[in-house]
């Protein structure tokens, strides 16, 4: 369990990358003494988690970003060579590397974008994506090692990133009221 008294978490996505490793994605709800990501004081702040597991089911390992703001992990994804690609939202300015690094990106202010993050085997920030006013609601692995988004902004869309997070195309799908779920 990663749970103590002081945190709550929810996972929302689950991958096998190639190296045979697990990797889940989610949220945690970090109350002053949560063992879990930074401290932050008497209030309760929501940050992406990241877990990672080895084959085995062992060698747990936890990392979270994002800031002050509600940040969440939605869809996780299995790149090349152990990498791993996360989806989720944020808002305001946040802090994109788990690791002892910043790596800060603008989401805009009062409103949740969404985000892709790729991440090496030995979840080192590899780089990160902000997709302004989107909602990703799931992904999937690309044969070429980057990842197929389905998401909604203003309408559906499906959209495919290459290993470096540039865009090779996007379909929109329907008309706006066409909702996007996972499932």
């Amino acid at each position: 369990s990663i749970d103590d008294p002081d945190c709550t978490t929810s996972l929302r996505g689950v991958t096998v990358a190639t190296d045979g490793s697990v990797w889940a994605t989610g949220m945690v709800q970090a109350g002053p003494t949560c063992g879990i990501g930074p401290e932050r004081g008497a209030y309760p702040i929501n940050d992406v988690l990241i877990l990672k597991l080895n084959s085995s089911g062992g060698a747990r390992t936890t990392w979270t970003i994002g800031d002050l703001d509600s940040d969440d992990g939605i869809a996780i994804a299995a790149g090349r060579n152990g990498a791993v690609y996360i989806a989720g939202m944020a808002s305001d300015d946040a802090d994109m590397d788990p690791g002892p690094g910043i790596a800060r990106r603008w989401f805009g202010p009062f409103e949740q974008s969404s985000f892709v993050l790729a991440l090496a085997a030995a979840g080192t920030e590899r780089g990160s994506r902000v997709l302004s006013g989107a909602f990703v609601s799931a992904m999937a692995s690309a044969p070429d090692g980057g990842v197929i988004l389905v998401g909604s902004a203003n309408q559906a869309f499906i959209t495919r990133l290459t290993p470096n997070g540039d865009s090779v195309w996007t379909v929109p799908v329907g008309d706006p009221s066409v909702g996007v779920g996972s499932v």
